[in-house]
């Protein structure tokens, strides 16, 4: 059986060599709050620089950490090799991915065919590293210590697919978009209790599993709006 890799006895050397990959998370904050702001601007009059400044600050942020993290993998790459054999810290590739499905709504006012592109890597990135990930669990016997919200991260990924995905002029694009909606559905709800039953030691644990429960569950209804809108003709964009 596969031990897990402890990363405290990894000699981590090189530039950056210690450059967490959970940094992309940033990247989605500064892309939601931007996207939000927008929303805001549209519903409620408000002025609109504040979203358009957020979306150009998530773009920088995303090429900064995107260069600074491919100077990791060239100096340091057994340190990423270790982070991503570690049963916990592998689920954190998924942001850099979701920041990929994130980016699209924020430069599509500007650029549809880089919103297009950025969708479609996104998209293809994330099916496969879902598809990765399940199937080392399911090869891979694992330890209910690892059980942690850091698990959610690359199915509740699937779901940001349908977000932008639909409203995109793309051949079969609402097709994968729907699939994406339904593999975060299928696993879902059996992983979140799965983790619910593994009583959180700190209150910083539970805190974490409660701010993914939510975002969970924000993004999953977005996704069924989203879809369900198309279906019925009405094709209202996070972009607008």
């Amino acid at each position: 059986m596969t031990q897990p890799v402890d990363s405290a006895q990894i000699v981590q050397t090189g530039r950056l060599a210690y450059l967490p990959v959970s940094l992309f998370g940033s990247v989605m904050g500064f892309s939601g709050l931007a996207l939000a702001w927008r929303l805001a601007a549209t519903e409620f009059g408000l002025s609109g620089w504040m979203g358009e400044a957020l979306g150009l600050v998530a773009g920088c942020v995303f090429v900064l950490l995107t260069l600074c993290y491919a100077i990791k993998c060239i100096g340091s790459s057994g340190a990423v090799r270790a982070e991503f054999a570690h049963p916990v810290a592998v689920n954190f590739f998924g942001t850099p991915i979701i920041a990929f499905l994130l980016l699209p709504a924020v430069v599509a006012p500007y650029s549809v065919l880089l919103s297009k592109a950025l969708w479609m890597i996104g998209t293809v990135s994330m099916l496969a590293f879902a598809w990765l990930i399940v199937s080392r669990w399911m090869s891979v016997r694992q330890q209910v210590v690892h059980a942690t919200p850091a698990w959610m991260i690359p199915i509740v990924g699937t779901l940001n697919i349908s977000i932008v995905g639909v409203t995109l002029d793309l051949p079969g694009a609402a097709a994968v978009s729907a699939f994406g909606l339904a593999v975060g559905l299928f696993f879902a709800i059996p992983l979140f209790t799965m983790i619910l039953s593994h009583q959180p030691s700190w209150p910083a644990q539970a805190l974490a599993l409660a701010v993914l429960a939510f975002a969970t569950l924000v993004i999953l209804s977005m996704s069924v709006q989203t879809i369900a809108g198309i279906a019925r003709g009405e094709q209202r964009a996070l972009t607008l």
